[in-house]
């Protein structure tokens, strides 16, 4: 039986699901179908909350559009970094259920709003949640491209100093945010970000630049202490690395 992530995949990309070998190796949903879906549980789990909420046709629409099968130049890089910002949205709609902030749903429909509301009717309260994939730098995926077509393995140098440009995706993604925040107010904002992946060059020095993250976290919080952020590497929405509601609860 076919994961739930790859029986989503499958329903939305029938003609890569029938021949996912035909297409480039490049492609992030022909490589998720080819492994069914091994190390994506986490996605698995979000894909069936979302089920459960009835919201699946409205995330396959959205797939569906984001990731066009038949324009040219289907397979290009900016289609799967769109298909994974929303499964990133799937998983913080997945979070909100699992926190039991109210009961979520999405708002591709709505333009200029956060992705995510949740509604808590009993304490009269809205949380919007806006969601923040952070995808490998363009070199890295080049160099995972070249990997993967010639099977050699990279080797590079480990970098040394502050994780610049990792970080200035984080602020950019929390001015954007709060343009939007401000839009929808009397409102409980969240900020969701996941790491979809880390640049290879980046796994040595991980640590560090988990580090820089925290201390950019602390400096938002002193700056607008009303956005509340969460932060899950690769769609481990279930154990985000920072999740100031699981601070709250210990």
């Amino acid at each position: 039986m076919a994961s739930p992530i790859v029986g989503l995949l499958s329903e939305v990309f029938p003609a890569v699901a029938a021949d996912s070998v035909s297409v480039p190796r490049s492609c992030w949903v022909a490589r998720v179908l080819r492994s069914e879906g091994y190390g994506l549980d986490s996605l698995s789990e979000a894909v069936l909350v979302v089920t459960r909420h009835g919201q699946r046709d409205l995330l396959k629409k959205r797939l569906a559009g984001e990731h066009p099968i038949g324009r040219l130049r289907a397979h290009h890089p900016q289609y799967d970094r769109a298909v994974r910002d929303c499964l990133s949205e799937a998983c913080a709609f997945a979070w909100a259920d699992l926190r039991g902030l109210g009961v979520p749903s999405f708002t591709f429909l709505e333009k200029g709003t956060p992705d995510v509301r949740v509604d808590a009717a009993e304490q009269q309260r809205t949380s919007w949640i806006e969601v923040k994939a952070i995808h490998p730098s363009d070199e890295d995926n080049a160099q995972t491209e070249q990997m993967m077509s010639t099977g050699q393995s990279s080797r590079g140098e480990v970098p040394i100093g502050l994780a610049e440009g990792l970080i200035s995706k984080f602020e950019y993604g929390f001015q954007n945010a709060k343009v939007k925040f401000n839009r929808s107010r009397h409102a409980t904002p969240i900020l969701f970000y996941n790491l979809t992946m880390v640049d290879m060059s980046h796994f040595l020095r991980w640590k560090f630049d988990r580090d820089e993250i925290l201390e950019w976290v602390e400096r938002k919080r002193t700056e607008d202490p009303e956005v509340s952020i969460v932060i899950c590497c690769i769609y481990d929405w279930r154990h985000p690395f920072l999740d100031p509601l699981e601070e709250s609860l210990k």
